[in-house]
């Protein structure tokens, strides 16, 4: 019976496997797993948490402190404190020596600090909090990166696809050319240098689609390692979609996948300016403290004896009043630091401008080398068609063969990169607008 269950589940789980590795993913799906599984995306998810926790401790600050605190002492020189001699009758202006405490002392209890006014502490607050949102947009970026990453990959894979289907036609279509080739040499009306020379273009054919089968395995590679899903288990996306429409968009910083990650670490210098400047303000805190007292002549602290009790209670102010390093210098760096990330916002924006400008323009030239390629991709298998009808006949010119097989192949690849190019300038663009 155990062996039966075992065999059952084993079965069931080479079903599952082969149903998924059957599965053709679409594009939502592959950008779902992504997200699901990603490594550098499931790192940034839990440096948010850490942000998080950071922020949490920071605001602990502002709650009371409580400590314990235990303490034993043998003194084998009992300490001596010097008190005016006339307090028992001696000459005005001399001391007497006078021993004030036993040879065992000790003491426990507990203190206690709340801040009332602490400035640093409120500062560091809002500092803690701009780290998370950062961090949050880091993971924002990072989630939009990858979505990019993994579209671009998609699409590669998709062209890479659509070309090895495209070589195999050629190749498909010449070994027929070369059939009727060889039927002309077989019946001695052509010779046996025509017959070579038409193997050869076999030969090259046969390689071009072994080159592409081996870019549309590196292509899956790729998409693979974005989506973090195992790169040695077999992967199929579905056949190609239509194209997108060309779209001319209008740039807006704002809607820039990193401006608001950008624009915090503006934010986030400006609060570390305002924290080293909160180090020079005083702050006040209210304190208390109760312990318990014991002082004997042996260790004997368990065995009775009486124990005093100590209690206080009241405010601790502390005011700076010389730190150049905290007071002139640090303020000075962070200041420096604040321009330096204002300018350094403000050139993001121009530079992203430039980039997006540069995508307009790649996509538009993307487009019309496609269009143009599709018409040119309709010429040469015009050409090859008409070629096949002349060997039919018995004509056979290897020079026009060989320059209408050549501009065939030239004319699919250059289509196929063509089409490749406009998709992923669109996947730039889209990127860089955040859509």
């Amino acid at each position: 019976m155990k062996i039966i269950v075992t065999t059952a589940i084993v079965l069931l789980s080479l079903i599952f496997r082969f149903s998924a590795i059957a599965q053709e993913w679409s594009l939502e799906q592959c950008l779902q797993y992504a997200e699901q599984h990603n490594k550098d995306l499931l790192a940034q998810e839990e440096a948010v948490q850490a942000s998080i926790s950071s922020q949490q401790a920071s605001l602990s600050g502002l709650l009371p402190e409580i400590t314990g605190r235990a303490e034993m002492n043998h003194y084998w020189q009992i300490p001596v404190q010097a008190f005016p001699a006339e307090l028992v009758g001696g000459e005005p202006g001399t001391f007497v020596p006078v021993r004030i405490s036993t040879p065992w002392t000790a003491s426990f209890g507990a203190d206690a600090s709340l801040k009332l006014i602490d400035p640093q502490t409120w500062q560091s607050v809002k500092l803690s909090s701009l780290q998370v949102q950062m961090a949050e947009g880091e993971l924002h970026s990072l989630k939009q990166q990858l979505l990019k990453n993994v579209r671009m990959s998609f699409h590669h894979v998709q062209s890479e696809k659509e070309n090895l289907h495209a070589v195999r036609q050629l190749y498909d279509s010449y070994v027929e050319i070369h059939r009727l080739i060889t039927l002309q040499y077989e019946k001695g009306i052509t010779d046996q240098i025509t017959f070579n020379q038409s193997l050869t273009l076999l030969n090259d054919r046969l390689e071009g689609r072994a080159q592409a089968g081996i870019a549309l395995r590196a292509a899956y590679l790729d998409l693979k390692f974005w989506m973090g899903y195992p790169l040695n288990d077999s992967l199929t996306i579905q056949e190609d979609a239509e194209m997108p429409e060309l779209h001319l968009y209008e740039f807006n910083a704002t809607q820039l996948p990193d401006y608001n990650l950008r624009s915090l670490q503006q934010i986030q210098a400006e609060q570390q300016w305002k924290v080293s400047r909160s180090r020079m303000l005083p702050n006040l805190s209210a304190v208390a403290g109760f312990q318990r007292v014991a002082f004997r002549n042996s260790f004997d602290f368990f065995e009775g004896g009486e124990w005093y009790n100590v209690g206080s209670i009241g405010l601790k102010l502390n005011i700076p009043i010389l730190s150049l390093r905290q007071m002139l210098y640090e303020p000075a760096q962070q200041k420096a630091q604040w321009k330096q990330a204002s300018y350094q916002f403000d050139r993001y924006q121009e530079e992203q401008e430039r980039v997006f400008q540069q995508e307009m323009m790649q996509l538009e030239q993307a487009y019309e080398v496609w269009q143009n390629q599709q018409e040119n991709l309709r010429l040469a298998r015009q050409n090859e068609i008409l070629s096949m009808s002349k060997i039919e006949k018995g004509i056979i010119d290897m020079l026009q063969l060989r320059q209408i097989q050549d501009d065939l192949y030239r004319v699919q690849q250059r289509l196929s990169q063509a089409r490749l190019d406009y998709l992923q300038h669109y996947v730039e663009l889209t990127y860089l607008q955040d859509n």
